[in-house]
């Protein structure tokens, strides 16, 4: 199975893409604990959105990366993998090759946010080079009542 990282962040794309690829997208969060496709697609005519999706050879999306740009810096929104491609390799493939169009689009500073008891992605973001920053306290809804937010940033302008 190949995959292509497929970018859907340019207002001009023709529309007839942005409508296979919103249906290839509403088929990947047709179930989400993070931000609901109708959030995320509301943001897509704003011209500081950057959207990725990783696709398979049949144009299915198996991974996809959100990111709000202002000035120099971003903040990774939402990254999606589809349940039966983790622990693939993939959202760490997506996120090297999005983070490196951000650094040729002149990006700086990158910034997430991300669940305490998350530790699958914060190890996935401390082996990219984020660092812990600072937290949330009680900023995610969870079944036990509030989880902390981890704050990480990742200084895109080092060379790797």
């Amino acid at each position: 199975m190949t995959f292509e990282c497929m970018p859907l962040c340019s207002p001009a794309a023709a529309d007839s893409t942005k409508t296979q690829a919103i249906a290839a997208l509403e088929q990947l969060y047709h179930t989400s604990d993070g931000p609901s496709i109708n959030f995320l697609l509301d943001l897509l005519p704003k011209p500081t959105t950057r959207v990725w999706m990783l696709v398979d050879e049949n144009s299915f999306c198996v991974a996809a990366a959100w990111y709000a740009t202002v000035a120099d810096e971003a903040e990774l929104l939402d990254i999606r993998v589809k349940e039966s491609h983790q622990g693939t390799g993939l959202g760490r493939e997506l996120l090297t090759q999005t983070l490196d169009a951000l650094r040729v689009e002149g990006t700086a500073q990158v910034f997430l946010e991300v669940r305490r008891s998350n530790l699958v992605a914060q190890n996935l973001y401390r082996s990219l080079s984020f660092s812990e920053i600072g937290e949330r306290t009680n900023y995610y809804p969870s079944r036990e009542g509030r989880e902390d937010a981890i704050l990480m940033a990742l200084d895109l302008s080092v060379t790797r």
